[in-house]
């Protein structure tokens, strides 16, 4: 079925959700590591009984935001040093 379920809702517009699954593989991840950050609250998630959903457009912009406080490889933009980030 590919890495995104596409949904309409009653405007046509499309709002794309992923499983935990694809999320992992969209972010390049391993899923633990996804597990790992919904443990900590710290990316956006839904649950659909057990199961966990992701919105694409908020995975995009937690993303987005992450790079402009870390820097895209994942390193500190706050100072020289390039510490990467846990």
């Amino acid at each position: 079925m590919g890495v995104l379920m596409e949904l309409y809702d009653a405007k046509s517009e499309r709002t794309r959700i992923l499983t935990l699954e694809n999320v992992a593989q969209y972010l390049r991840v391993h899923p633990s590591t996804i597990y790992r950050l919904l443990k900590k609250r710290q990316l956006p998630a839904f649950k659909v009984g057990r199961d966990w959903r992701f919105n694409l457009e908020s995975i995009d912009r937690w993303r987005a935001d992450a790079e402009r406080s870390r820097g895209p490889a994942g390193f500190s933009s706050e100072n020289d040093k390039q510490e990467i980030a846990s």
